[in-house]
Order: C-alpha cells, then structure tokens, then sequence
C-alpha cells in the first residue's frame, strides 16, 4: 500500500539545511514511509498523536493519516532540536 508523502515547507527547509548524506539517508526511510512501511524505530510522541522516526542523530517528526494513505512530515533535526515546541 503506497502513502502519498506530503513535506511541509519547515521541514523541507530543515532536510535542505543537512549534508548531503543525511539527507540521503532522511530521504531513504521517508521513501519506506510512502511504501507503507513503518520502521521499527517508529514511536508515537507522548501526549501527540504524531509519530518520530530516528535516523542516527536526527529524527524525522510526522504523522500518518491512514484513511487517506497520507504521511505529513512535521520537522526534520537533530535530536536536541527536533523536539522543542512540539
């Protein structure tokens, strides 16, 4: 079951901002979510109904709407940032 991905302008700003190789990797799990995988460091944020995916130091903060197969990537930063004001 394929998911359309949705990048908000944030956080495509954040992934633009990162090395080349980060943002490979970023862009690697971000095409497993369209794929309908949801990898197994997936957790759901507390109190949230948004999920974070973890890509070595950095994590990738969105949701997921099932009904209409859509993934909407919030943030994207390092993991001392990423999670301030959320």
């Amino acid at each position: 079951m394929r998911y359309e991905v949705v990048i908000t302008r944030s956080a495509e700003r954040e992934l633009k901002s990162l090395s080349v190789a980060v943002a490979q990797r970023i862009g690697d799990r971000l095409r497993a979510l369209a794929n309908g995988q949801h990898p197994g460091q997936a957790r759901r944020l507390k109190g949230s109904a948004n999920f974070r995916l973890r890509v070595g130091d950095y994590r990738v903060i969105y949701t997921v709407e099932d009904q209409s197969r859509r993934v909407t990537i919030l943030a994207i930063g390092h993991r001392r940032d990423v999670y301030k004001d959320r």
